[in-house]
């Protein structure tokens, strides 16, 4: 039960988050790339064993992070444009919440692979 009320909890946040935004900016492009970055980073780190579960989501974030900050950096060198800590927060939020689902899927997905007679054998194994 537990676990269904915190994947409901993700949900709302990935689908209602971007609309507590001003109309006129690109918050919820923020929060929804960094979101993909953010279980990219977590997905890169997960296999480390030296690692444990919040030193992996915060490492998935912070990667997740990166590029929205480094695009606030290159807007504020344009002279039309400036550098925007709530875009920021949101590339932080997005990053998060991609991180949490990441690890919650990579928790429970093992990959084999065997090799034999000049050909390979992938299975992807999902536990419930």
């Amino acid at each position: 039960m537990t676990r269904r009320i915190s994947i409901l909890l993700i949900f709302a946040l990935i689908l209602l988050t971007p609309h507590f935004t001003f109309a006129d900016d690109n918050f919820d492009q923020h929060f929804t790339l960094s979101m993909l970055m953010g279980v990219f980073g977590e997905t890169v780190v997960h296999k480390r064993e030296t690692f444990n579960m919040p030193m992996k989501i915060l490492v998935g974030a912070a990667i997740g992070t990166v590029p929205g900050i480094i695009k606030e950096i290159g807007d504020s060198t344009d002279g039309d444009n400036y550098f925007s800590e709530t875009q920021v927060l949101y590339d932080a939020m997005g990053s998060v919440v991609g991180s949490i689902i990441a690890y919650k899927y990579n928790s429970r997905t093992k990959v084999n692979v065997s090799g034999s007679d000049g050909g390979a054998k992938i299975s992807l194994l999902y536990s419930y």
